[in-house]
C-alpha cells in the first residue's frame, strides 16, 4: 500500500509540473501575441519572423518556455498575398 501511495505522489507531481509550464507558456505565448497585435501594429511582418526566429536560434542546451512559445507563434502567423511575396523574395539569411 506504501509503494502505491508513493507513485501515485510521484505522478501527481509530475502532472502539476507540466501543468505548471503549459500554463505559463500560454500566458507568454498571450502576452506575445497581444504586444503584436496591439502596440507594435507598425511592425512588420518580416521583423516579426526575425525577432521571433532570433529567439529561437538563441538556445544553449534546451528551451525555455519564452522559446517554445516563440516556435508557437512563430508558426501560427499567416501571411497574406502581399507578405508571402516579400517573405519568398527576402529569406532569412
Amino acid at each position: 500500500m506504501q509503494f502505491g501511495s508513493e507513485i501515485l505522489f510521484i505522478y501527481l507531481f509530475f502532472v502539476q509540473y507540466t501543468i505548471s509550464v503549459l500554463v505559463r507558456t500560454f500566458k507568454f505565448v498571450q502576452l506575445a501575441l497581444d504586444k503584436f497585435h496591439t502596440t507594435n501594429k507598425e511592425v512588420k511582418y518580416e521583423n516579426k519572423r526575425k525577432y521571433l526566429l532570433q529567439m529561437l536560434l538563441n538556445t544553449r542546451s534546451e528551451w525555455n518556455s519564452k522559446q517554445v512559445a516563440a516556435f508557437f507563434i512563430l508558426f501560427s502567423i499567416r501571411p497574406n498575398k502581399e507578405q508571402k511575396a516579400t517573405f519568398l523574395k527576402y529569406p532569412i539569411q
